[in-house]
């Protein structure tokens, strides 16, 4: 099963502002549970300064405060980990296999 989120929500109020909108931030997460993918993990983290998420190392899983992982390599994770061929698109992520 695959539970993405939409996307997130920037919490921050610009400066002097009155009224805002909440804006829409390409920081969304997502839940993977299946027996092909690496179990009881966590991939990536969050800043508890800023709220925004960061992404993780490709080929170990490690949190990476200083990377943001592309939709795109955390699909291709998925699809790795389900056994489709990925390596046209030479996004290999071999943390969400399991094994």
């Amino acid at each position: 099963m695959h539970f993405p989120s939409d996307f997130g929500r920037d919490k921050r109020r610009p400066a002097g502002a009155v009224a805002w909108g909440a804006g829409h931030e390409l920081n969304n997460g997502h839940l993977t549970v299946s027996p092909v993918v690496n179990g009881n993990a966590v991939l990536g983290g969050g800043d508890p300064d800023t709220g925004m998420p960061y992404g993780f190392n490709l080929a170990i899983g490690t949190p990476d405060p200083g990377r943001t992982t592309a939709a795109a390599e955390s699909f291709a994770g998925v699809l790795q980990a389900l056994g489709a061929d990925t390596a046209p698109a030479e996004l290999p992520v071999p943390a969400m296999r399991k094994g």
